[in-house]
């Protein structure tokens, strides 16, 4: 399978679970109680940083992570979710102190 192909298939589940999880929520919706669906995409390409995102694209998969490597995933994983509209209105839907969330992402 070609990287092209990987990408492709990626693309499709994401639009498959998309797709899903909105009809589930416009099916379970109810005038008095609705139900919306916040899908938050979080990948590298969102890394600014040219140098941190080819650092990170070029972590292995076998599941042996050095602490470095964790922590950087982590810090780019906060970084990228911090900066995500999706994120903040899901954040913000929730009526709860909006900054508490963002401060636990430090």
């Amino acid at each position: 399978m070609s990287a092209d192909q990987i990408s492709r298939y990626s693309e499709d589940t994401i639009q498959l679970v998309r797709y899903t999880f909105e009809g589930w929520a416009k099916r379970k919706s109810t005038q008095d109680r609705p139900v919306t669906f916040h899908f938050v995409e979080v990948n590298f390409d969102q890394v600014r940083d040219e140098g941190e995102r080819d650092f990170l694209n070029g972590i292995g998969t076998n599941f042996d992570l050095s602490d470095k490597q964790v922590d950087r995933l982590i810090a780019a994983a906060r970084k990228v979710l911090r900066e995500s509209k999706e994120f903040r209105a899901f954040i913000a839907l929730t009526g709860k102190d909006n900054k508490a969330p963002l401060k636990d992402l430090d």
